[in-house]
């Protein structure tokens, strides 16, 4: 079985795609790869969520506000 060659840079600058944003919720656990919609609905039913931002640079804890901007 022949493997695939990948097309990841890693001198390469960061694309959206390596940018994850996730929470972590009460029942499910850390929750990754969310969208900017799923955050926000996400913020509606529970106030005051602390999200992850992950880049290649960074892990930041964020509000819905932060994330939006």
């Amino acid at each position: 079985m022949a493997i695939a060659a990948t097309q990841f840079n890693v001198f390469g600058s960061p694309t959206q795609k390596e940018v994850s944003v996730g929470y972590i919720s009460s029942v499910r656990g850390f929750v990754d790869g969310v969208s900017l919609c799923e955050a926000n609905d996400y913020e509606k039913e529970n106030p005051n969520t602390a999200f992850i931002l992950r880049n290649r640079q960074s892990v930041k804890y964020l509000g819905i506000d932060e994330v939006n901007a």
